[in-house]
């Protein structure tokens, strides 16, 4: 998720940014259109108090509304990887080679998290394939590993808390080691009555772990139904009893059209 790395405003490149100019674009628009994968990571970053792609809408209407469930069940589901891990190091890395005073004993920690990633990570590889992680990958070495893993990810939180040089970057690097501590203890934690189903897949030397939620009904309603602003589907093979497709008669003073 590199939207982990984004520091919003606080980025010396933020009025330069392509996404910055996208977004100050969208909101000077009246009509805005994405696909649902746009949409959908759009509300996952708001979730996730990394800002947000999509100014606020007044009303949705979505086309080939059957997808739906489908795009919700990826951007509503959890994954850790050994990537996302090592992108995480690189940026510490970069932080800390910049910062004034050099700050002491980060990369050594850095070094560790990276052992302690690639020792958890290698207890499910399974060749360039994607497979379903039953309750057998989570032997004890594995979770152990885990924990280890969790515990570096922590010293190094601690070591940027007690820091006396505080700067927006560190700031933000810790909050990525809360948020991927979270998600991998989803997977340490898992259990049958988990509502999640659990999946992996290895790409050359990195391993993805990937939790789906069985049913994004609640998510859905919670997220978006439930928003006080009207909604439309439509979509010729909707299976709710519709004889048609629907129709929104909806015609504003259109002064501005992005398409993202």
């Amino acid at each position: 998720m590199k939207g982990e790395a984004c520091l919003g405003s606080g980025c010396p490149d933020y009025d330069r940014c392509y996404i910055t100019r996208m977004k100050q674009s969208a909101a000077a628009s009246d009509l805005i259109v994405v696909n649902h994968h746009l949409f959908f990571a759009d509300l996952a970053l708001k979730d996730f108090s990394f800002g947000e792609v999509l100014p606020r809408y007044d009303a949705v209407i979505f086309d080939e509304a059957h997808l739906l469930e489908e795009v919700a069940t990826q951007y509503f589901g959890v994954s850790i990887s050994s990537y996302r891990v090592e992108d995480f190091l690189r940026d510490t890395e970069r932080e800390v080679r910049f910062s004034q005073p050099q700050e002491k004993g980060y990369l050594d920690q850095c070094a560790r998290i990276l052992a302690k990633s690639n020792r958890f990570f290698q207890f499910f590889r399974r060749g360039e394939e994607r497979y379903r992680l039953t309750r057998a990958f989570f032997s004890r070495e594995a979770v152990t590993a885990g924990h280890d893993l969790l515990q570096s990810l922590d010293l190094l939180r601690q070591q940027i808390h007690a820091a006396q040089v505080k700067s927006n970057g560190f700031s933000h690097l810790a909050e990525r080691i809360e948020l991927f501590s979270a998600d991998l203890q989803l997977f340490l934690t898992a259990n049958e009555s988990t509502p999640f189903v659990f999946w992996g897949e290895s790409r050359r030397v990195g391993v993805f772990l990937h939790a789906s939620p069985l049913d994004v009904s609640a998510l859905l309603r919670q997220k978006l139904f439930e928003q006080e602003i009207p909604i439309v589907l439509t979509s010729a093979t909707l299976s709710s009893g519709m004889q048609s497709r629907g129709v929104l008669q909806y015609a504003p003073t259109v002064t501005g059209l992005s398409i993202l």
